[in-house]
């Protein structure tokens, strides 16, 4: 441990605005934008562009050599390590927010379908309804094609339960 000093926070203040005639000043909403002027002139707020393409190429790389384990496996119950890793791959900025996002895309779907089989005009609802259909078919179709039935159902509820 040494005996170092703590690094000094210089302090900032914002020269106060005059505010418009007949209306009164928040002290919290202008320190805060006084705080926000400080970070942004700081560039805090600026987009590392890099960082994202760097993410995005690993994620694709990542994406598509867990596809390809998947059908290089074929009908194993390996297949449920190859679920987990996706479910970290595809969701890996959301570990906190899984079980909101889990119900909320339950909610979406059930929205969604709720939406479609109303009695009220619908525009493109049987577009809407097919594309519904094609998905959800198309993955447990896929599933089913390539794993036996006992490997699809539990690398469906792996995905559903993901980290």
């Amino acid at each position: 441990m040494t005996n170092q000093p703590s690094p000094s926070v210089p302090a900032f203040t914002m020269p106060p605005r005059p505010a418009p005639p007949g209306s009164r000043i928040n002290k919290v909403t202008s320190s805060y934008a006084g705080l926000l002027k400080t970070v942004r002139d700081a560039g805090m707020l600026r987009r590392c562009q890099r960082y994202y393409l760097v993410l995005l190429t690993i994620l694709v790389v990542m994406g598509t050599g867990i596809w390809v384990v998947f059908f290089l496996l074929g009908d194993s119950w390996l297949q449920l390590a190859v679920a987990g890793a996706s479910g970290v791959v595809f969701t890996h900025q959301g570990y906190l927010l899984f079980p909101l996002l889990l119900f909320l895309g339950w909610t979406l779907h059930i929205d969604s379908l709720k939406y479609l089989l109303r009695r009220a005009p619908v525009k493109y609802r049987w577009l809407e309804m097919a594309m519904l259909v094609l998905r959800s078919g198309a993955y447990v179709g896929l599933l089913f094609l390539v794993l036996s039935p006992a490997i699809a159902v539990a690398f469906i509820a792996v995905q559903i339960a993901r980290p």
